[in-house]
């Protein structure tokens, strides 16, 4: 059977990222995190070892901007909890309530800001 693009479409964020992170020019967003992080988690089938690619990408861009980081064991655990999040919301898409649309508007706003904000040194 013919693989479509609607086999790289994820919930909620669009079509998976098949290129590294290292491409961009500025810094990127959540969204664009995530959906790199699906790319890898198609790849190794392991949220942990999908994880740990996706952030190994996001330490060389955020080197390139000097920008100090958490330890690497926390960028992990932040990322895992935004898609522990993403995957309620997905398990939940089909319920009908005014709280789930909520949720999924609240979250979208949440990918749209840079990721950078949630795992600078503190």
């Amino acid at each position: 059977m013919a693989k479509t693009r609607q086999s790289d479409n994820i919930f909620l964020l669009g079509v998976r990222d098949l290129e590294s992170l290292n491409r961009f020019n500025k810094l990127p967003t959540t969204k664009e995190v995530l959906l790199r992080f699906h790319h890898h988690l198609n790849d190794v089938k392991s949220v942990r070892n999908a994880s740990h690619r996706t952030i190994d990408e996001l330490i060389v861009v955020w080197s390139k901007a000097a920008i100090p980081t958490r330890f690497v064991k926390h960028a992990i655990d932040k990322l895992e909890n935004i898609h522990s999040e993403w995957l309620l919301l997905k398990k939940n898409k089909s319920l009908p309530s005014e709280a789930q649309r909520k949720h999924e508007r609240k979250f979208v706003r949440k990918v749209h800001e840079l990721l950078i904000l949630l795992m600078l040194v503190m």
